[in-house]
């Protein structure tokens, strides 16, 4: 069975709808699909303010959810895939708690329904801070599509990372 964050569109669209799943990851709620659609607008399109006025307003999971409607991404897939590092850096900030005890409430390596990954599109579009940022957080190097053999390793290879 697909988690909660995998659904179909028909299942979820429009404004006003949650996520179907009940909670998310770590117990959390998911966050309304319209908000999720403006997250990964918002990363798109490197607007930092947006994202962070969203996540006062839902919580870090708008980040972090994917938009059944247009691949399952993330916003991180979106800032990756644009070459947005500014966003990547901001995303992948995100914490609960300080120093030794903070944990990241963004997952480095969510998966699209391709099986892509922000690392993937990053490297492909030859985004190279991006990557870097991503590679510094602990992106699988190892990740590929269900499409395309080649791993995120390899894209990232040929920028000479």
């Amino acid at each position: 069975m697909a988690d909660c964050f995998t659904c179909l569109s028909s299942l979820c669209g429009g404004a006003g709808k949650r996520l179907p799943g009940g909670e998310g990851e770590n117990g959390r709620s998911h966050p309304p699909v319209a908000a999720v659609k403006s997250a990964v607008k918002a990363a798109k399109l490197g607007d930092v303010d947006a994202l962070l006025s969203l996540i006062n307003t839902h919580g870090h999971d708008v980040c972090d959810a994917g938009d059944p409607d247009f691949f399952n991404y993330t916003p991180l897939h979106a800032a990756a895939g644009a070459g947005k590092d500014a966003v990547v850096q901001f995303l992948l900030e995100r914490t609960n708690g300080v120093g030794s005890t903070a944990t990241r409430v963004i997952r480095v390596d969510p998966k699209s329904s391709t099986e892509e990954t922000p690392l993937l599109m990053a490297a492909r579009g030859k985004h190279r801070a991006c990557s870097e940022l991503l590679l510094a957080a602990g992106a699988d190097r190892g990740a590929h599509t269900n499409y395309n053999k080649k791993t995120a390793g390899n894209w990232v290879e040929e920028m000479g990372i």
